[in-house]
């Protein structure tokens, strides 16, 4: 899979001076680092940013940096954004570089399949994590975790460890919190296994 490509400069002056002025003119401030290597600034176009933000894999795209004044980097992945904290407005960018097949951190979006069994009892899917914390070489990291909740009924939970992994990914935390569950008004759940009793009474 090919990398997208952002255009960059190289930028040899520091100081919130210079960053102002960067910014007035519709760049960035950024910097490469990782990979055993010193840390690269740089200068990108605000627009850079945004057509990278609507990539297939939004910010967790891998990224070839074509440096003006500068070595071309070969893969590196958004690390983090400095915004102001009224207008929102990306004021830094840092990228991490990766290689070969390194792994590296990223959070990635959970999404959910299919109808929930428990719905037929009034239940209704409540998501608890809206991000999972990965490890993946740049050219695995998923787009979104995808979880079918077709078979949970009332009281089901997902947890963490439970989540399939995509191919060469695993997840960051040892830690096992619930991801979602299928939850119901009160007494849901007992109608639902007072009526489960029933239907197994009725088959003896």
């Amino acid at each position: 899979m090919q990398n997208h490509t952002i255009q960059a400069e190289a930028r040899s002056g520091t100081g919130k001076g210079i960053a102002r002025k960067l910014r007035a003119d519709g760049k960035i401030p950024a910097v490469a680092y990782g990979g055993g290597k010193e840390g690269v600034s740089l200068t990108i176009p605000a627009k850079q940013l945004q057509l990278l933000k609507k990539a297939d894999r939004g910010w967790n795209t891998p990224v070839t940096i074509e440096v003006d004044g500068g070595e071309t980097i070969p893969v590196a992945v958004l690390k983090d954004v400095q915004r102001h904290p009224v207008t929102g407005r990306v004021l830094h960018a840092d990228f991490q570089l990766v290689e070969g097949d390194a792994k590296v951190l990223v959070r990635v979006p959970v999404s959910t399949t299919g109808k929930a069994a428990g719905a037929a009892m009034g239940g209704t899917i409540r998501v608890s994590l809206r991000e999972i914390e990965l490890l993946c070489a740049p050219a695995d990291i998923p787009k979104v975790l995808e979880i079918d909740v077709t078979p949970l009924n009332i009281g089901d939970t997902v947890l963490l460890q439970d989540l399939p992994m995509p191919t060469g990914c695993k997840v960051a935390s040892r830690h096992n919190p619930p991801i979602l569950a299928c939850v119901g008004k009160r007494g849901a759940k007992v109608v639902a296994e007072v009526e489960d009793e029933e239907g197994e009474e009725a088959e003896e």
